[in-house]
């Protein structure tokens, strides 16, 4: 895997991070002005490919909750709900 670092809080902007955890070689940064912990590893495009053609191939890396057909109904579900927060959290205050 070649990623890229990337440098700065996705909400508040701060250019600051610090290291918190590294999880399966990625790191977990911090922000200290907002909190917010994020990924600060971003995959290439050509690691992203690599990653999605083996999903597609049906590797072991595919998460069969995602592509058994029998599931497709709770899946839909859940979209639905989360949707719903996120419309209902957009219409009270801002993301």
């Amino acid at each position: 895997m070649n990623s890229m670092n990337m440098n700065g809080c996705r909400v508040c902007g701060n250019m600051k991070s610090v290291n918190k955890y590294i999880v399966d070689g990625f790191h977990i940064q911090q922000c200290p002005d907002c909190s917010l912990l994020f990924v600060g590893d971003c995959l290439t495009p050509n690691d992203l490919n690599r990653y999605y053609n083996k999903i597609e191939l049906g590797s072991a890396y595919a998460d069969p909750s995602y592509t058994d057909s029998k599931n497709i109904d709770n899946l839909k579900s859940c979209y639905i709900k989360l949707r719903d927060l996120i419309e209902d959290k957009k219409n009270k205050e801002r993301l």
